[in-house]
C-alpha cells in the first residue's frame, strides 16, 4: 500500500520534480501507519487483499454484468401494461462472516429491482419489484451468493 500511496502522491501533485518525489516519500509512509493503525492491519493482511485483488475485480464484473441485466429487466416491467407484483422474501445464505453478509446484502441493494430491507443474525428480507425480479434470490445456488461465498472463503 505505500507504494500505491506514494504513486498517488506524485499523480496528484500533476508534475514530477525532484522535491516531490523525495517530499513523497514520508508522506505516504505516515500515510501508509496510519492507515496501517487505524484499519488494524497487519503486512499479512494487507498481502492477502493484494492477492484477492483479481478475484475482487472478477467480482465486480459479475455484479456489474447483473446490474445491467436487471436495469434491462426493470425496463420491461415498466414498459409492459400488467401490474407489478412486489414480494418480500426471506432467506438465510451460507455466508460465514459479516463482511461477506455486508457485501451480498449491498450487492442486492445495488441490482435494480430488488433490495436489502433487513440483514440480523444473517438472515436477510429482501424487497423484489415483482415475483419475476425475486426468482431465485432465496436459492443456495444463487450465483451471487455463490461468488459472495467463493470470495469469502479467499479472504479468510
Amino acid at each position: 500500500m505505500f507504494l500505491a500511496y506514494y504513486c498517488l502522491w506524485l499523480i496528484l501533485n500533476g508534475r514530477l520534480t525532484w522535491e516531490i518525489a523525495i517530499i513523497g516519500l514520508p508522506v505516504a509512509g505516515a500515510v501508509w501507519f496510519f492507515a496501517m493503525k487505524t484499519l488494524d492491519l497487519t503486512p499479512g493482511r494487507e498481502m492477502r487483499l493484494i492477492r484477492s485483488f483479481p478475484k475482487i475485480v472478477g467480482y465486480l464484473v459479475f455484479l456489474l454484468r447483473e446490474v445491467i441485466r436487471s436495469a434491462l429487466h426493470v425496463m420491461k416491467l415498466i414498459w409492459r401494461p400488467d401490474p407489478v407484483r412486489p414480494q418480500l422474501i426471506s432467506f438465510r445464505p451460507d455466508l460465514g462472516t459479516d463482511i461477506g453478509r455486508t457485501v451480498l446484502a449491498d450487492s442486492i441493494t445495488l441490482t435494480p429491482g430488488t433490495i436489502t430491507v433487513f440483514l440480523e443474525d444473517g438472515s436477510f428480507t429482501v424487497h423484489a419489484l415483482d415475483i419475476s425480479t425475486g426468482d431465485g434470490i432465496d436459492d443456495p445456488d444463487n450465483s451471487m451468493t455463490k461468488h459472495v461465498s467463493h470470495l469469502e472463503h479467499k479472504r479468510q
